[in-house]
Parts: structure tokens; C-alpha cells; sequence
């Protein structure tokens, strides 16, 4: 059925390419409508506050020429950026923006003059809208000044200070570093790039606050030991540093952070605990205007207790089943094989007894424990022989592995000064020289830092993850932690009500670090078949969960066990020892997705562009029961994302009653895509009514701002799928509607004046990955269908990179009914249409080979 229907390709995607259309702005808007009494007071209060700021400035800042930044929280009305008060209050001769925090949290950076500036304009806001008479229809009108629509807009203003830089205690410091194995090294985050000392002797050129900030530590070297390591990604927008106290005689050495990694010598024998060098260091980040937060490294954690059952949980012969299978296999087609998928599994390492199936491996000097890691490889080369009650749902067997064994059996600072942050350059360094001989696409990476997302921001974990995702075109395929002991949700009632309350209840159990990385996937577990009283694909008690409400983390769910102490998970991985055991965990759920994704990799002959493997895999995502009653729209969201996925097989098979094609191309610069098309005949009835169920994917690359925090997606990518209604536009041309939804966009809990709180929350606005649906039912008075694919930008600069963002579009129309000819229907009217198609293996090869 798949070979004969196969999905299709877009061969011309520049037939699509048009010149986008930007709809003008809208009148301003008063937030304070009918409230002029409580606009009053609103405007005193904060002409006041910001006057309180700007003396603040002058003082506490003056040997900083009063600069510094304050952060501006936006109302909930006001999130449109649209309603920026950047055109009458912090303008650009004013302000800079310097990032946000939180939605419509803005950071500008301004002095103490300029901040008076801005007061006396806020104090100059009119109190009552002007009445203006509508020529065309005569009624009088109230219109809102640009200065009165700005500052209604704004909630609070605040000087960013010691307490917003969240600085750790030395105890806290201390203790973390010891009990994490980690050197005495602090993650500095800044406002502004500092570069390079030997550049900062050009006081002219140079920022102020840049050249006192090296002045305050090249005098703080003077007494302490310090290195100072810069980020590895030259194009980073995200000003990070590493400040590392060293053993020895005070001095300060400026390295690469990879660097760092176990150099003995520069670290010396022993991390630095001093109370008062960290308490000398500490003070001055705490004071210094420049430093936006200072945090402590991470650590890579490898799960010590997934395997929750110690006896055997199969006989010898099951292992010796497993080997020889594995044998059979690796013998089947010859070592230099191209014929299965390839997956990297970043870990301790891979026992010897799947050493067939490695093709490449790395291994750091250092004492390693092989357990999870030959778990993991044994799902990814074994696991429908060793789960066959899971067959439905997992790729077929064998599996060509690289083993990256990074992940040291107890913490090292030597080798990982920065933990977690150190592993990662180790890791990138090594995909540098290892991409240059295989087709590698696909990480497994179910390691975790034991420590909750922020949700207002990105982790540093996952901004590292996401560099070299783009940077080396693969995909971090990541656990999204487990919950222990208090932290674990109460096992999954069969009642929906219960299930609500024993969410509520539960506080512990949000994701782990690097989960929320925006460019890769992260992977919830659920429960095996058959280990009642679980519920069958419940999600596990122990699979973490995301908050925030920005973004679909986690992505995706599959079978990661069952969590029992005594009896079946339903789940049997193979361990360093060569047993068969019970585990569970999302670690080894991670490794079922990584194999699906690597499988399609394989199937489209390595020459997919990431964002068309992923938008493959959402697009054949679905929630299942117990997860798809309407009253867990929101909470199924978190705990699993987007679903379970289909196998790579299914994936990328048609029905004849469905036709599912793909488009990629890079969207550039005052451009949009747009197709017209006529809808199915055999879905068109009398009148132009049409019927039938739409399904689009769309995921893009866009240009990230990490100092934007939850704002770090600087261009929204949006599809459209519209039916022309019969009506025309002021412009005469042909007017269109709606005919899908985000999958997650809920009709209820938001009224009108949160409409776009509501487009960023439940439609995912802003999102690189978003799912859209539509049911019609005798919708519409007409055949003629349009797509488009359109962008807005954060800001008033250029965000798109003159490559363009790359973008990628699937698309499924089915018939409900599964009888109607839908798939030659559909790829006759694309064709009429100007669409060039074929199917997704050979078309994809062609257009990328031009």
C-alpha cells in the first residue's frame, strides 16, 4: 500500500515563493477605555516610580555614567508587539532594547537623563481620549494618543539590581560544586558582549560599561586566580562567559571554554573552595550593571535507578535470542552496511557484546559505567525481539550505533570543569570530525542536569544543544527526566476527574535540563502493556512534565515502562552484563523516537533537511487514551506533547482516501508562500460545500535571540489553509477563510482582550513547531482552496538571515469516510495547479542534487 501511494514531494518549491503582503497597523489602543479616573492614577504612579528610578541611576550608578537597565512588564493586553512603547517612551534615542525575561517583559538599557525623559513624557499622557468625528459615517469616536496608549500598556517598571542578577550565597556556591563534582566555576550572563581584553585599550571604541568591567576584574585578578572562558559559537547572540577560580598564584587567563576541558594544568590539582575568594568574586558580579544573572553549571546525571527490577526479568536463552538475532542481522548484509539506521548514543558506553553493530566510538579516559548506555543500545538494536508485545510499535530490528561514551561513571572536574557545559564541547568537537565521514543525523542523548527549567527561558544545556544541532545538521533526540521517590505523580486512575486532582497535587515533577531545547525533541515515557493495575500507555508516574506554557516540551511520548519495584514494566532491555531485565524510565523511551527518526533519515537516503524529518514525525503524532478526553486538552499538552509517533513505515505510506505531500524552501525577506488549488471533487457537493479533514505540519529554523529569554524566537512563521467564500476584498481580489486550527488552540478561557495571550499560549505563536487541524462538514461555497505560509517579525529590524529561515510544510487530506478517491484526485488538481510531485524518496534526492 505504502509503495504504491507513496507521499509526495514538492519538486518546484519556488512556484510557491510570492511577494508577501503586509497589512497595515490598526488605531492605537486605549487600555484604560472608559477607566480615565484610573488612567490618572495608573500615569502618576508610574511617572513617579520612574523618577524614583532615574535618581536611583544618578546615584547609585554614577561611576557607571548612570547607566544601567530597567525592565519593563507589559500588561497581558498589551503582549501584541504591536504595543511596544518604543515609539513615544523608550525610543531609540533613549533606550536600547537589550532582551526580556518573560513575555512582553522587556530589558532596555538607559541613563539616569534619559529615564527623566521618559518620565516627564509619561506625565504629559492625556487623560481623556479626544473625540473625533468619522467623516464616512459621522459618529464621533474616541482617539487615543500614541503617549496615552503606550503607558497604559506598561504594568511596572524596575531597576534591574542585585536581586534580579540572582546571585547564589558562597554556602550554596560551595556545597552545589562539591556534592556535583564540578571546579569552582560560575555562568556569568551578560547584557553585552565584553570580547577580548587586548581589544579594550581603544577607550573611544569601546562600551563604558564593557571597558569598567574589565577594569573591576582584571584589578579583582590581582588576588585571585581566575580563567575566563568565552563562548564557542562566534554568531551567538547570548553574551555568556564562564569565571572559573583557579588553584595558585592570583592571575587571569582568558581561554576558549573548551579549553578548559581536562586541562590539569590551568585547573591545578584541586577545584578552589575558599570562602573568601568566592565571596570576593561573588560581590563583585552581584554590583557590576553589565551582569544580567549569575547561575551555577549543571551536571550530566546518569540515571542510577531506571532498572527497578534487580532479578532477571528473562532466562538465558532470551539473551542468548537477543545475540544471536543481533548476529544474524550484522551477518545479513556485512559490516560496511548501509542498510539500517544509524543513531550516536552519547553515554558511558556500549558493552562489547553489541560491539557489531558499533561503526564508530569515542571513549575519554576515565571510569565509565556501560549499564545505561548498553541498555539503550539493546532497545535501539533489539527491541522488538526483546518486547513483541510492542511490535506495533517500534521500528524492525538492527541498528548501526555510534558509541560516544562521554558520560563518566562519577562526577570528574578535572575533565568537566563546567559540568554539563564542558561534556557538550567535548561532544561538539568530536562531531566536527565525525560528520565528515558518516551520515550521521540522529543523537540519542538520555542524560539529564537533576534540575527544573526555568520556562521564562531556555537552559543553557539546551541553548548549547541547539547551537550544535544547526551547527552540524542533527538532531538531539533527549529524555525528559524522571521523577523520584515524593516527586512521582500517583499512578494513572481510570477516572478523568482523579486524574485532574492528582496533576494539581503534584509540584515535583517538571522537566529536566536539557528537555527544553527549542531545535531537538524531548521524549516522555509511558507505561508497557499488559502490567496491571497500570493503564496501558498511561503516562509513567515518573516521566517529568512541562510548564511552560510557551512551547510543547515535551514533544513526544513512547513506551518507557512501567514503574514497578516487583513484577513486569513491560520493558526488557538487554544490560552491560548481558541479562535481561524489567526496566523503565524515559531514558529508554527516548531511544524508540531516535530510531523512527533515524529510520526516515535512512529512508529518504540521508538527504532530508532536518526540518522535514521533524515535521514528518509531528505530523503522524497523535494523543491517545487515556490522554484524548477534552477535559485534558491542556494537561495531555504537557505530559506528551504532541503523542505517540508512527513507525518511519507508516509515516510515509498513503491511503487511496488520503493524499499527504511535503514542501521545503528557505523563506526570505518580504516574501510569503501561497498556492491555490481546488479541493477533492469527490469531497465537493452541490453549491461548493466541502467536506473532508485536513492535518498540516509546519516546523521552521528561526533566527533565535537567547537574551530574549521566552521571547528568544525573533521571526513567527504561520501557515494557512483558506477557502474562498464568495466575497472579494477592498482590494477587489478574492476574499478567503480559515479552515484550520493549532491543534492545541482551545475555543474557551480567553476572552476578547486576550486574544493574543491566547494565540501564544494555546496557538503557539512564536513557536518553531506547530500542528494544525480542520474537520469539514458541507463547509464554504466554494472548491477553490489557498495555502499560505507567511512570517512576522519580533521587531523593526531585519531578523531574517539573507539565506533565508528554513521551512518545512505537510500536508494530509483525507476523506472521514476512507472510500473516497481523494489521493489521485488531489495530485491531478496540484499538478493542474503548477505543483511539480513525486514521491518523497526520489524527489527529495532530485531537488537537493540541483
Amino acid at each position: 500500500m505504502a509503495a504504491e501511494r507513496p507521499i509526495q514531494f514538492v519538486t518546484n518549491p519556488g512556484a510557491l515563493r510570492k511577494p508577501r503582503e503586509v497589512n497595515p497597523g490598526g488605531n492605537q489602543k486605549d487600555f484604560f477605555k472608559g477607566k480615565n479616573d484610573e488612567f490618572v492614577r495608573h500615569r502618576d504612579e508610574l511617572a513617579s516610580s520612574l523618577g524614583r528610578i532615574s535618581t536611583q541611576l544618578a546615584e547609585e550608578h554614577a561611576g557607571f555614567h548612570g547607566v544601567g537597565y530597567v525592565e519593563v512588564r507589559l500588561a497581558r493586553e498589551a503582549w501584541a508587539k504591536s504595543h511596544r512603547p518604543v515609539d513615544k517612551l523608550f525610543t531609540d534615542k533613549r533606550a536600547v532594547l537589550a532582551g526580556s525575561t518573560d513575555i512582553a517583559d522587556l530589558v532596555f538599557r538607559i541613563d539616569a537623563a534619559r529615564l527623566s525623559e521618559v518620565a516627564k513624557t509619561v506625565k504629559s499622557a492625556q487623560e481623556k481620549p479626544r473625540i473625533k468625528e468619522n467623516p464616512d459615517t459621522h459618529k464621533r469616536v474616541e482617539v487615543v494618543s500614541e503617549v496615552r496608549s503606550e503607558t497604559g500598556a506598561i504594568e511596572t517598571v524596575k531597576l534591574w539590581d542585585a536581586a534580579q542578577r540572582a546571585v547564589p550565597t558562597v554556602e550554596e556556591a560551595i556545597s552545589y560544586m562539591k556534592e556535583h563534582g564540578l571546579a569552582a566555576s560560575y555562568r556569568v550572563e551578560l547584557f553585552e558582549r565584553v570580547g577580548r581584553p587586548v581589544y579594550n585599550e581603544n577607550v573611544d571604541r569601546r562600551d563604558p560599561l564593557v571597558l569598567d568591567f574589565w577594569r573591576r576584574l582584571k584589578r579583582l585578578a590581582k588576588e585571585l586566580p581566575l580563567a575566563m572562558s568565552l563562548l564557542p559559537f562566534k554568531d551567538s547572540q547570548h553574551p555568556v562567559i564562564g569565571l572559573t577560580l583557579l588553584d595558585g598564584e592570583p592571575r587571569l587567563a582568558v581561554v576558549r571554554e573548551r579549553n578548559l576541558v581536562g586541562n590539569r594544568k590551568l585547573l591545578g590539582a584541586h577545584p578552589n573552595f575558599l570562602h573568601e575568594a568566592h565571596l570576593q568574586l561573588l560581590r563583585f558580579l552581584a554590583g557590576h550593571p553589565l551582569v544580567r544573572t549569575v547561575e551555577l553549571p549543571g551536571a550530566f546525571d546518569t540515571p542510577s535507578d531506571e532498572s527497578f527490577v534487580p532479578s532477571k526479568a528473562g532466562s538465558a536463552s532470551d539473551a542468548l535470542k537477543v545475540h544471536s538475532l543481533s548476529k544474524a542481522l550484522r551477518q545479513r548484509t556485512g559490516s560496511g552496511s548501509h542498510d539500517y539506521p544509524l543513531v550516536c548514543i552519547v553515554d558511558g558506553g556500549v558493552s562489547k557484546q553489541f560491539k557489531p553493530w558499533v561503526v564508530h566510538e569515542h571513549r575519554e579516559k576515565m571510569a565509565r559505567d556501560e549499564s545505561h548506555g548498553t541498555n539503550i543500545a539493546s532497545l535501539l538494536v533489539a527491541g522488538k525481539t526483546l518486547n513483541p508485545s510492542l511490535a506495533d510499535y517500534l521500528e524492525d530490528d538492527g541498528c548501526l550505533l555510534v558509541d560516544m561514551a562521554l558520560q563518566p561513571q562519577s562526577p570528574n572536574p578535572t575533565l568537566y570543569p563546567a559540568g554539563a557545559l564542558s561534556l557538550l564541547d567535548l561532544l561538539d568537537a568530536q562531531l566536527r570530525e565525525l560528520k565528515r565521514h558518516m551520515p550521521l543525523r540522529v543523537i540519542n542523548f538520555s542524560l539529564n542536569v537533576a534540575r527544573t527549567t526555568d520556562g521564562r527561558k531556555s537552559s543553557e544545556t539546551a541553548r548549547r544543544l541547539d547551537e550544535i544541532a544547526r551547527k552540524h545538521d542533527v538532531i538531539f533526540v533527549v529524555s525528559a527526566g524522571n521523577a523520584e521517590r515524593a516527586d512521582m505523580r500517583n499512578e494513572w486512575p481510570a477516572n478523568t476527574t482523579k486524574a485532574l486532582q492528582d496533576l494539581a497535587s503534584a509540584t515535583g515533577d517538571r522537566l529536566y535540563e536539557p528537555a527544553d531545547t527549542l531545535f531537538n525533541v524531548s521524549v516522555a515515557a509511558l507505561n508497557g502493556l499488559d502490567t496491571a493495575p497500570a493503564i496501558d500507555k498511561a503516562p509513567a508516574r515518573y516521566s517529568r512534565r512541562g510548564g511552560n506554557l510557551r512551547a510543547v516540551k515535551p514533544d513526544f511520548a513512547h513506551i518507557g515502562g512501567t514503574y514497578a519495584r516487583s513484577k513486569s514494566t513491560g520493558l526488557r532491555a538487554v544490560d552491560a552484563a548481558g541479562d535481561v531485565r524489567y526496566v523503565s524510565g524515559t531514558s529508554y523511551s527516548a531511544p524508540f523516537i531516535a530510531k523512527t527518526l533515524a529510520a526516515l533519515d535512512l529512508a529518504l537516503g540521508h538527504q532530508a533537511p532536518r526540518e522535514v524529518l521533524l515535521a514528518l514525525l509531528y505530523h503522524n503524532a497523535a494523543v491517545h487514551e487515556p490522554l484524548s478526553h477534552k477535559d485534558l486538552v491542556s494537561q495531555a499538552r504537557q505530559l506528551v506533547g504532541f503523542g505517540l509517533p508512527q513507525t518511519s513505515e507508516q509515516i510515509l505510506g498513503n491511503s487511496a482516501s488520503s493524499y499527504t505531500f511535503v514542501f521545503f524552501e528557505r523563506l526570505k525577506v518580504n516574501d510569503c508562500f501561497q498556492q491555490e488549488f481546488t479541493w477533492p471533487k469527490s469531497l465537493v457537493s452541490a453549491g461548493g460545500k466541502c467536506s473532508g479533514r485536513v492535518r498540516a505540519t509546519l516546523v521552521s529554523s528561526p533566527p533565535l535571540a537567547h537574551r530574549f529569554g521566552a521571547e528568544a524566537a525573533r521571526v513567527n512563521v504561520d501557515f494557512h489553509l483558506q477557502q474562498a467564500n464568495g466575497k472579494t476584498t477592498k482590494r477587489g481580489r478574492q476574499s478567503f477563510e480559515g479552515r484550520v486550527k493549532a491543534v492545541h488552540f482551545a475555543n474557551r478561557g480567553a476572552g476578547k482582550a486576550d486574544q493574543e495571550a491566547k494565540r501564544v499560549l494555546a496557538g503557539l505563536k512564536w513557536s518553531p513547531v506547530k500542528v494544525y487541524e480542520g474537520d469539514l462538514d458541507e463547509e464554504g461555497v466554494s472548491s477553490t482552496f489557498r495555502l499560505n505560509v507567511e512570517y512576522l517579525e519580533r521587531d523593526r529590524r531585519q531578523n531574517i538571515p539573507d539565506e533565508g529561515i528554513p521551512v518545512a510544510v505537510v500536508v494530509t487530506i483525507e476523506d472521514k469516510n476512507g472510500t473516497a478517491p481523494v489521493y489521485n484526485e488531489m495530485h491531478a488538481t496540484l499538478g493542474v495547479a503548477g505543483l511539480k510531485l513525486n514521491d518523497i524518496r526520489i524527489g527529495l534526492r532530485a531537488i537537493l542534487k540541483n
